[in-house]
């Protein structure tokens, strides 16, 4: 059996952490968690192994996103899990965003040839990413307190539909490096 070079292992890593990406932008779930996204965080990880020794360190938020998003599908919103639910929310949406750093860093610093610089998109994502989540946690606390607040839930499902638009960006940036070390 022929075995696949590191250039097609690092493209189907991006690939697979590109539709992982857009199939948690695509299912919208702001302040809870499913099954489908314990499937995308898998499907990501084994994205991030493929990557190869250089992204090892991508695997840390992937496990935590992990373990994270099963708390999650496993609690109801009862009794102390009322205050618990919205912060291992946040930290799974932190560590997502730890994940994207961690991920386009290396996804711009990889040397291949015709790949497309990725500065140019990877600074203002990661920019807006990072606004977008603090707004969405000072929200979600503000939501803890004061639950009651339709405007509050609204402006929540709002900053939500941005961060999820900002993950189908940050999967345009990974096709574009799955297609510059895919073709030769």
């Amino acid at each position: 059996m022929k075995r696949m070079d590191t250039k097609k292992h690092k493209a189907l890593g991006f690939l697979l952490v590109a539709l992982a990406a857009a199939g948690r932008a695509l299912l919208g779930v702001p302040g809870d968690s499913s099954m489908a996204e314990v499937s995308l965080t898998l499907l990501a990880a084994m994205g991030v192994l493929l990557l190869g020794s250089s992204q090892r360190l991508a695997l840390l938020p992937a496990a935590g996103q992990f373990l994270l998003e099963l708390v999650l599908c496993g609690t109801h919103n009862q009794g102390v899990w009322r205050w618990l639910r919205p912060a291992i929310r946040l930290a799974d949406l932190w560590l997502l965003f730890g994940m994207m750093y961690l991920l386009l860093t290396d996804a711009n610093t990889a040397n291949t040839p015709n790949s497309p610089p990725l500065q140019k998109g990877r600074r203002p994502l990661l920019a807006a990413a990072a606004v977008t989540l603090s707004v969405q946690t000072v929200l979600m606390v503000w939501l803890v307190l004061r639950p009651a607040l339709q405007p509050l839930q609204l402006a929540n499902s709002a900053v939500f539909i941005v961060f999820s638009g900002l993950l189908l960006w940050y999967t345009v940036l990974l096709l574009r490096r799955y297609n510059a070390l895919r073709t030769p």
